[in-house]
């Protein structure tokens, strides 16, 4: 026969055990983002017609469907060809509470705008250990030093 003294601790000890056990978390966090290029610089190719390589610094300023703000910061290099080509990149996304997002990311250009996938790397405060995916396209704005984009990550939290 199994004492209650064994029983108690037993439970005590499923308890604990539960409490600590982790549970992944999925987030989706959707956005419109405002981006401004500070610093660029383009290569044309010697003696091919339309071929331009960019290197690119940019920030911006992320609105998400929850209402919070985000400052983005990230780096780029483009390929084109004759205005049509592909990127790659890594970019941050900082929270007024400190909380970042830190991606790379891959994109596809033509003269339709911009599509791209995200691979999250990690995070800091809320989003720290964070991995997941993402995507973003360009919207149609009227301004002319500026870009709009909408997007969203689909985060995977420990």
């Amino acid at each position: 026969m199994i004492s209650t003294r064994t029983l108690i601790a037993n439970a005590l000890f499923c308890l604990v055990l539960a409490g600590t056990t982790a549970q992944a978390e999925n987030q989706t966090l959707g956005f419109q983002l405002v981006v401004r290029t500070i610093e660029s610089k383009v290569l044309e190719a010697p003696g091919v017609d339309g071929k331009i390589l960019v290197l690119e610094d940019a920030i911006g300023t992320a609105v998400f469907e929850d209402g919070r703000l985000a400052d983005k910061s990230y780096i780029a290099s483009v390929e084109l060809d004759n205005g049509i080509g592909s990127g790659k990149g890594y970019s941050v996304y900082t929270f007024v509470d400190g909380s970042s997002i830190t991606a790379s990311f891959e994109n596809t250009i033509n003269a339709d705008g911009v599509i791209g996938v995200y691979t999250v790397l990690g995070g800091t405060g809320e989003y720290a250990g964070a991995g997941g995916t993402g995507s973003f396209q360009s919207a149609e704005s009227s301004w002319e030093d500026a870009f709009l984009l909408t997007g969203e990550f689909n985060l995977e939290l420990p």
